[in-house]
């Protein structure tokens, strides 16, 4: 077959007459064009361009044109996003200000955003850049609580007759299905008439999620634990709509139609707010509301800022020199506004402000944020040791791991690359006692405390 091939190839493939060392771009491109027509011809003209949802443009065959750059490098944000970067700088409109505030109280409630610009970043989306030298401490953006959606804009909605039925027929409801609710009300009902449209209209269509993955796209982690969180996940999910939906299109159907309301909105509108709501520490709490320490709220232009260590520089470590979180949030109760702080110095315009979503392994990350950090300090396989079904003190040990929180039935264990889960090795120590360690209230002092 090699003979065959090589004295048919001369007469089928015409020799190179260019050397392709010497050859520009557009020339490679052009032999390549030649060669391959259904996969790069057309593809140059969508060089560097956006589709409606900001995503590269795909070429012939489904191959996507990838804009030049490099990770981080800021850019211009599109019209849409300058059109809701204006809309975060106006003062809320009705019915979501106070019924007793004059037109003077209102501007004093208007939202102030200080030096931050929203802008487009290569290889993460939109992000959150200083516009300017940003001091330790300096307020950001201090918004209204009305101006953010939560059990409270929920309340001043068209959702108000709805969410006051369900409380009094006592419905067992999640906040996050509550703004799950307002959410798809405010995009798919009310639509461009919303007070909400520059908003909801500029999150993204798709988070990237494997909760949104279709079977197709799940096969590429099959074997993974994260099928069984996701269908978990899911499974909460779909519950709570079972106990809402058809009731409340039955009983309020201009305001939940049953066409935008169903499980694939549900899950996509369940996911925006698990990845983008914000728990807003409440300072300054008053007596009669001592017991309420944080609310989830989306908080726009906020939940712009994307993920990074340390003071925002993404490195992936946590240098000794500064460990500042790069913003803190919170909800001042006396003055009604959710208030963003600079947790660290800024040197000047330019600066992409990121902060820490939170300590967790890459898994999580993915399921709830759609991505997977470069460098994860908190990496680690999540384990759940296990004793033999003969061992003669099985029935002591699982007393004891269960009386100290320690029991694989209730909770996983984390197996980290450079550092050990001190609650891992204490339920392993456990497990290997003799029975005269376990007669001896030191020696299982000694184990339970996994040092």
């Amino acid at each position: 077959l090699f003979l065959l091939l090589a004295a048919v190839a001369p007469l089928a493939v015409a020799p190179l007459e260019v050397d392709p060392s010497r050859m520009t771009p557009e020339e490679r491109r052009a032999v390549l064009e030649r060669a391959f027509p259904g996969v790069f011809s057309d593809a140059r003209a969508g060089d560097g361009a956006e589709d409606a949802d900001g995503g590269a443009k795909a070429g012939a065959g489904g191959v996507p044109s990838i804009p030049r750059g490099r990770l981080g490098a800021v850019g211009e944000p599109r019209e849409r996003d300058r059109a809701f970067e204006r809309w975060v700088r106006e003062p809320p409109s009705a019915p979501y200000v106070d019924d007793d505030e004059t037109s003077d109280d209102v501007d004093d409630r208007s939202p102030f955003v200080g030096s931050v610009v929203l802008r487009s970043v290569f290889g993460r989306g939109r992000g959150l850049v200083t516009s300017a030298r940003v001091e330790k401490g300096e307020t950001l953006m201090s918004l209204p609580l009305l101006k953010c959606m939560s059990t409270a804009s929920a309340r001043r909605s068209k959702l108000a007759p709805a969410l006051a039925e369900l409380a009094a027929n006592a419905t067992e409801m999640t906040i996050d299905a509550v703004l799950a609710l307002h959410l798809l009300h405010e995009l798919h009902v009310q639509g461009e008439k919303s007070h909400w449209w520059p908003y909801v209209s500029a999150l993204p269509k798709d988070v990237g999620s494997p909760l949104l993955w279709a079977p197709k796209e799940l096969a590429q982690i099959e074997g993974s634990n994260l099928i069984g969180f996701r269908d978990a996940v899911l499974r909460g999910w779909m519950a709570e709509r079972d106990t809402l939906f058809p009731k409340l299109t039955n009983a309020f159907p201009e305001t939940f139609p049953e066409q935008h309301f169903r499980a694939a909105n549900w899950a996509w509108a369940m996911s925006i707010v698990w990845s983008r709501a914000a728990h807003v520490p409440v300072a300054g709490r008053t007596l009669r509301r001592e017991t309420r320490t944080t609310i989830l709220a989306l908080v726009p232009l906020f939940d712009m800022i994307n993920h990074g260590y340390a003071r925002g520089a993404g490195g992936g470590s946590r240098p000794a020199f500064n460990d500042a979180p790069a913003v803190s949030i919170s909800f001042v109760e006396s003055r009604g506004e959710v208030v963003v702080s600079a947790g660290d110095a800024f040197g000047g315009p330019g600066e992409e402000i990121r902060f820490n979503y939170g300590e967790k392994p890459s898994q999580y990350v993915f399921l709830q944020y759609g991505f997977v950090p470069r460098f994860n300090p908190d990496e680690c396989v999540e384990v759940a040791p296990r004793m033999s079904k003969k061992d003669p003190l099985r029935r002591r040990k699982r007393e004891v791991l269960a009386s100290h929180d320690l029991s694989p039935n209730n909770r996983n264990f984390h197996f980290y690359p450079n550092r050990l889960d001190r609650d891992l090795l204490a339920a392993t120590r456990v497990q290997v006692m003799t029975e005269a360690e376990l007669d001896d209230p030191l020696a299982v002092a000694s184990a339970v405390a996994g040092g």
